[in-house]
């Protein structure tokens, strides 16, 4: 368990663009490996050309495509594209093939700005680049990285993407339709159960694709109620084998077919805000108010107490983590501000440290809209809130709107920090108790904040169950790092609380 934990505490510290690169790079590097000894079906030089011209490409394209179009350049958009690329497409043998890899580099970066509606990129880069090429001829679309030999490998990196992205659900949904659809051919065609099933997971890139390109999130559908019919809908395309002459279902076609719609579904909208104000409300935490100055549809965000936005920043330095961060909403729909509450470790990234470095007057770019942690409508249901650090952002975002909506909630926070300078909010949670908040500190070290009810150490079990006086009847919402959320979840079930009950919000790490 302590294994477990720490993993979890590793990839905490790590974004998802950075695991995913790692991944990625694991994966080719396997490639290499293989091609060196003969055992893929193109040589070492191959690969490593097929891997320049695609980072030449990609790289180029968004770069040169960003300058026109007056948004920030991805960065990690670009690496993961190229990477994901070179691992599906086939390696250029000849003068031909290598034109034909730099221009599906060329398509799937250009892709995310042409194919794009309401400032947002529709398509998966290098899902909708190889199925242009793949169509019209220009360029095999082998998914060589479906070897048994890297299978191993594959597993155990896409194992860690969904601990990450907590989005097992969506992956055993895709394995499932996958894997029925398959037997389902299979059995059309005459063959047995165990034939197709030992096929499938060895010849097709059913992990590969299910954890790294079918999770991608600016591409997938943003609430979870649709993440299940997304997951079926592309397993069961992926799977079909179906051929009407110029069109043939892949991989590449499931996932294109997916994302139109997740897009057809999904808020749409990329928002312009400008910096109004910063104010330094504990060590290390600030919080900042944005003005909405343009969007994608109209000049209004509309969002619920509780969702999260991806934040985009122009001219970040570069490293391996990128220029694009998700974090939760602070403020309430009833205020004109979009405000954002964020603790800046020392040192921080390189994102980090231009946001922190933001003078008023500059711009962020906000998109993908999104997020389940939000408030029951029923109102008289029971809430306990336990906040872990700067998890409480999503709480403030939930109390400023029951206090301007005047509306009454049995609600108990528990917000956990480790010393009472770490309060933050606190008027506006004092202020909520007029609606029916309840609000307490439990500080790990040192004194209570001023005029602040709480405990000096933890929040024990005792605590939650002299809280409630029956467990059953309440509905937990935990935010913070996951192993605080994990440590929580299995305490709140221990104590018989259903979980079913147990709303959680994590750090994905950033």
């Amino acid at each position: 368990m302590s294994l477990i934990r720490s993993f979890d505490t590793l990839l905490n510290r790590t974004t998802m663009y950075r695991v995913l690169v790692y991944s990625l790079s694991i994966v080719l590097a396997g490639g290499f490996i293989l091609s060196f000894f003969n055992m893929t079906s193109f040589g070492v030089i191959h690969l490593a050309v097929s891997v320049i011209l695609l980072s030449l490409a990609c790289f180029a394209t968004n770069r040169l495509l960003a300058y026109a179009f007056g948004v920030p350049a991805n960065h990690e958009s670009s690496i993961i594209t190229t990477l994901i690329l070179a691992c599906i497409v086939q390696p250029p043998e000849t003068i031909p093939r290598m034109y034909a890899v730099v221009l599906v580099g060329v398509i799937a970066m250009a892709s995310k700005y042409l194919l794009a509606l309401h400032r947002q990129h529709v398509f998966n880069p290098a899902a909708i680049a190889a199925l242009i090429v793949g169509t019209a001829g220009l360029l095999p679309v082998t998914w060589w990285i479906a070897t048994p030999a890297l299978i191993p490998v594959t597993i155990l990196l896409g194992l860690c993407i969904l601990r990450k992205t907590r989005h097992f659900q969506l992956f055993g949904l895709f394995l499932f339709a996958t894997l029925a659809t398959m037997i389902g051919v299979g059995l059309l065609h005459g063959e047995s159960v165990s034939s197709t099933l030992s096929t499938s997971l060895t010849s097709w890139p059913i992990v590969f694709f299910g954890t790294m390109m079918l999770t991608e999130p600016l591409t997938m559908p943003s609430e979870k109620t649709y993440q299940g019919f997304y997951a079926v809908l592309v397993g069961v395309i992926f799977a079909s084998q179906l051929n009407s002459g110029l069109i043939s279902t892949s991989p590449q076609l499931a996932l294109i077919i997916g994302n139109a719609f997740a897009f057809a579904i999904n808020p749409r909208g990329r928002f312009m805000l400008t910096l109004k104000s910063k104010h330094e409300i504990a060590p290390h935490v600030y919080d900042f108010k944005f003005a909405v100055t343009g969007a994608g549809i109209d000049k209004t965000v509309r969002y619920l107490p509780g969702q999260f936005l991806d934040w985009t920043l122009p001219h970040v330095g570069f490293d391996a983590r990128g220029n694009r961060r998700t974090f939760t909403i602070a403020s309430s729909p009833t205020e004109s501000t979009l405000n954002l509450g964020v603790k800046f470790p020392d040192p921080s990234s390189a994102y980090k440290t231009a946001l922190r470095d933001m003078k008023v007057g500059d711009v962020i770019t906000t998109s993908r809209l999104s997020g389940h942690f939000v408030m029951p409508r029923d109102t008289k249901q029971k809430l306990v809130f336990i906040a872990g650090g700067i998890g409480i952002t999503p709480f403030r975002s939930m109390a400023k709107y029951s206090i301007d909506t005047k509306t009454t909630r049995d609600v108990t926070l528990f917000h956990l920090i480790n010393t009472a300078a770490d309060a933050v909010y606190q008027a506006d949670f004092k202020a909520a108790a007029k609606v029916g908040w309840t609000t307490y500190s439990i500080v790990g070290t040192g004194k209570l904040p001023p005029n602040t009810k709480g405990w000096v150490g933890e929040l024990t079990p005792k605590i939650i169950q002299d809280t409630c006086d029956d467990i059953r009847d309440y509905t937990f919402y935990i935010s913070g790092p996951p192993p605080m959320v994990d440590h929580y979840v299995a305490l709140l079930k221990s104590l018989g609380c259903k979980r079913s009950h147990i709303v959680t919000d994590f750090f994905s790490g950033y």
